[in-house]
């Protein structure tokens, strides 16, 4: 499927997120992602990278919320939480 041309909203970087310290966003942030993939026909999306961007060359640091892990594991659940609430399966990986 190419979704290029499919209308779906391009989202601020996961980085951006967690800079505001919102939970609530965060949720609506995944139950925006989950409602997406849905009408899509997606029954499962990449959740974003969980681990610690501690190196800035790392190629996938965009992808990272940041090096607080309790910030990174506080807004990491609650997209998660919004995103499987619209019955897709919010898969979160671990990036090096």
């Amino acid at each position: 499927m190419n979704i290029a041309n499919s209308g779906a909203t391009a989202f601020p970087s996961p980085l951006a997120l967690a800079a505001s310290w919102d939970p609530t966003l965060a949720h609506d942030y995944g139950s925006r992602v989950g409602a997406e993939l849905r009408t899509l026909g997606f029954v499962e999306g990449m959740g974003g990278a969980i681990a610690l961007s501690r190196d800035p060359r790392n190629g996938v640091a965009n992808e990272n919320m940041g090096e607080d892990p309790v910030l990174v594991g506080l807004m990491s659940a609650q997209r998660s939480v919004g995103t499987q609430e619209n019955k897709v399966i919010a898969t979160v990986k671990q990036s090096t």
